[in-house]
């Protein structure tokens, strides 16, 4: 069995509201969410970056 690993890039998302949350949860993996500043970090598998920055 041999173990592969996905290129995946961080990238932060400015939110004007927290409930937004649930929705950027399908098109990758959440790091980290701010409630004060509003903000998520979330991680996205490389070759799908460029089309889930336009959604």
């Amino acid at each position: 069995m041999e173990l592969t690993t996905n290129e995946r890039q961080g990238i932060i998302v400015w939110v004007y509201s927290l409930r937004h949350f649930k929705t950027l949860k399908r098109f990758g993996l959440i790091h980290y969410a701010s409630r004060r500043m509003k903000y998520v970090v979330m991680y996205i598998n490389q070759s799908d970056v460029e089309m889930t920055q336009k959604n």
